[in-house]
């Protein structure tokens, strides 16, 4: 007789969210879009307001499934000589560069990808991806932008797909979530992918130079990581967030299918396409202890922290990029978002399924009903 596992996913609650909390979400939905930044920071501030839930740290294993899908991204490996005016300045820049002159870097990235696309005359229409004359931030920084949305804007279906689908995949860093989109997931073809990381290495130019920004950089005999060497601009993750919801904006009104990976995703966004007629799926990826020197432990979300710090660290060893903090990943990361997003699953006309990355494999728990304040879920252990 196989053995019995009972696996128990709690999330325990003084109360559901508040009428006030509701009223807010609707209001952020309604927002015409005008100040895209702003709208980001209400909605992590309302998730945040909302984010009450006290939950064990232990997911366990439902089911899986398969995936083969053709996603639509734009290149983010264009070579440096293509990109910029000067490459060989632009190498010893980043070279050099050092924690603090993050916005010095990124004006000089910028400004050698509009010279190098003046210089061939690719400027755009009406010259959108480029500026003349006397060139402040400001107009270099909208330029870039302008370049990237068309970039996605050759991705965008011809024809409304019948029916659209919407995928949302979230999940800390390292977290195996482009592992989980290549074997898991079920995404169909023609599917327009927005990733974060995507979109701010097209800001700078390529990977590769988002790597190093990220303070990963190859010595010759390795790619090493020093915290010191962080160069990663606030503009920028304000530029690629003005991306994302405006590619996310464009792929709605196309009706065409779309993948977003990313931290958390809010409630109002998953809620905008599930109830526009779109096929509607969501789901949060966690690192999980199997296959490592934790297996056998208690859950835990501190040793969660440290586990994901060693896959980052693994991904840089391997010429990946790191992140914006010198921990890798800041203390209590892990429940944070965690809390956020089962605040989320309580707010979604759809369910959001909750997976364990481990030992090369995902292991889901679907809840029977998202409302629920307490939900177990039984399995067979094999």
């Amino acid at each position: 007789m196989a053995a019995h596992a009972v696996l128990v996913l709690i999330l325990l609650a003084a109360g559901s969210p508040s009428t006030a909390i509701r009223e807010e979400s609707n209001d952020i939905a309604e927002d015409d879009g005008t100040n895209e930044v702003r709208r980001f920071e209400r909605i992590n501030k309302l998730e945040n307001k909302a984010s009450t839930y006290q939950l064990h740290a232990g997911l366990e294993r439902q089911h899986v499934f398969s995936n083969t899908a053709n996603l639509l991204a734009p290149s983010i490996e264009i070579p440096k000589a293509d990109l910029y005016a000067d490459p060989a300045a632009i190498d010893e820049l980043l070279r050099n560069s050092k924690k603090g002159e993050g916005p010095q870097v990124y004006e000089a990235l910028l400004k050698s990808q509009l010279d190098k696309r003046k210089s061939v005359g690719k400027c755009g229409p009406d010259g959108a991806f480029c500026c003349e004359g006397a060139c402040d931030l400001d107009a270099m920084r909208t330029a870039q932008v302008n370049w990237v949305k068309q970039e996605y804007t050759k991705l965008l279906c011809p024809s409304k797909e019948s029916p659209p689908t919407a995928n949302f995949v979230t999940g800390e860093t390292a977290v195996g979530k482009s592992s989980f989109l290549k074997n898991k997931a079920n995404i169909p073809d023609r599917t327009v992918h927005v990733n974060a990381d995507d979109i701010r290495a097209m800001m700078v130019g390529n990977y590769e130079t988002y790597v190093i920004m990220s303070g990963n950089r190859n010595s010759g005999s390795g790619w090493e990581f020093d915290a010191e060497k962080i160069v990663l601009p606030g503009p920028m993750y304000q530029d690629a967030n003005k991306i994302r919801f405006w590619v996310q904006d464009q792929v709605f009104e196309h009706e065409c299918n779309f993948l977003a990976d990313s931290l958390t995703v809010p409630a109002v966004v998953i809620s905008k396409f599930a109830t526009a007629g779109f096929t509607t799926k969501a789901y949060y990826l966690e690192v999980g202890f199997k296959g490592t020197d934790l297996e056998g432990q208690a859950a835990d979300f501190d040793k969660k922290v440290e586990l994901s710090r060693s896959r980052i660290r693994d991904r840089m060893t391997a010429g990946g990029h790191s992140t914006a903090s010198a921990k890798l990943m800041a203390d209590g990361q892990i429940k944070k978002t965690r809390t956020q997003m089962a605040t989320a699953a309580l707010n979604v006309p759809v369910p959001i399924t909750f997976y364990i990355s481990q030992a090369r494999d995902y292991d889901a728990v679907e809840w029977p009903n998202i409302l629920d304040m307490e939900c177990k879920t039984s399995v067979d252990a094999a």
